[in-house]
């Protein structure tokens, strides 16, 4: 089984992350962490907008990624531009959570 957790870096992301760290260790589990933004659609070209969203998104789950090393929990990622609760459901049938 993979606990899939929602990430962007805010305190609450990160109790949360936290717990989903500790859980996975107690059951012998890996982390799936997401990071999943809806595109800010206001009119004209917002390539760059998000762009650096994207890039957020890579640093923060970045350092998520570093915190379960260091707890020894295996994790794996995604950053992707869609609805925040469509990208994490999206996401655990990926990865087959249950």
């Amino acid at each position: 089984m993979t606990l899939v957790v929602g990430y962007d870096g805010t305190q609450g992301a990160r109790a949360a992350f936290d717990e989903a760290l500790t859980l996975a260790e107690r059951l012998g589990e890996s982390v799936h962490v997401v990071f999943s933004f809806a595109s800010p659609r206001l009119g004209g070209e917002l390539h760059d907008l998000d762009e650096a969203i994207r890039e957020r998104g890579d640093a923060v789950v970045g350092e998520a990624l570093k915190t379960a090393a260091a707890a020894g929990v295996a994790v794996s990622s995604d950053v992707r531009m869609q609805d925040p609760a469509e990208g994490l459901l999206a996401a655990a049938d990926e990865v087959g959570a249950t």
